[in-house]
């Protein structure tokens, strides 16, 4: 297993289509294609883990800045294909992304997770993550 952890160029980005979906039940690749179009067009960066050239893993980061914390990202869309699942990819692309986050000076990483994601709940808090508050949304 060669496993390769790196920055996905913006010019690239619809290579992630297949993962964004599989985080969206009922949705597919082409219903991807115009989010990543207008990531493209933000600060959004993404991490890809391949094995083999095979992309099985992305995270998203965001670059942010906020009163209570200063400058930080918060990470998204983070997600391994299933059949590459608890290999400890994940803890390598969250290692990945902070050592990159601490060169670049941020001081904090973020994230949402689905109260019902059980299992991302537990990832997070054995990278070290802590839950500190709600995350909430009102549709416009």
């Amino acid at each position: 297993m060669d496993l390769s952890i790196d920055w996905i160029p913006n010019k690239e980005l619809r290579s992630i289509a297949e993962l964004l979906a599989s985080l969206n039940e009922g949705k597919n690749s082409e219903d991807m294609y115009p989010i990543i179009a207008e990531l493209q067009k933000l600060n959004y960066r993404c991490l890809g883990a391949k094995i083999d050239g095979k992309l099985i893993g992305i995270c998203g980061v965001w670059p942010l800045y906020k009163h209570y914390v200063g400058k930080h990202i918060e990470v998204d869309n983070v997600t391994i294909d299933q059949s590459y699942r608890n290999r400890k990819i994940g803890e390598s692309m969250i290692a990945f992304v902070e050592e990159w986050a601490i060169s670049e000076g941020f001081r904090a990483i973020e994230l949402n997770a689905y109260v019902k994601n059980e299992a991302a709940h537990r990832f997070w808090g054995k990278v070290g993550f802590k839950n500190l508050g709600f995350h909430m949304r009102r549709e416009l």
